[in-house]
């Protein structure tokens, strides 16, 4: 009986070793959207090169910031659906941006 009790405490072990394997993934995956989001960098600094678009520029500088606050939270496991639904929201200002660009060429 000791002998199963122990091996499950050693199940159980080696389950929160894989749950924290799946944490480590996870944490690669905020590595990758840490790049997307540095890719985004490279965005706003084209968008910020569109002259007119300073008020669109100046809120996506405040969604950087957020993303640079995002940097620091990579360590909260916990937050990734908050993450998610502002990449979402990040989405809905490239398009945004977009339909800027379709009002700019109407002129």
């Amino acid at each position: 009986m000791s002998v199963w009790s122990t091996g499950a405490g050693w199940t159980r072990g080696t389950s929160l070793a894989g749950s924290l394997l799946g944490h480590t993934s996870l944490a690669g995956s905020l590595l990758v959207h840490t790049s997307l989001a540095g890719s985004l960098l490279e965005h706003t600094s084209l968008a910020g090169s569109l002259l007119g678009h300073t008020s669109l520029a100046g809120s996506l500088l405040g969604h950087t910031s957020l993303a640079g606050s995002l940097l620091g939270h990579t360590s909260l496991v916990g937050s990734l659906l908050g993450h998610t639904s502002l990449a979402g929201s990040l989405l809905g200002h490239t398009s945004l941006a977009g339909s800027l660009l379709g009002h700019t060429s109407l002129g």
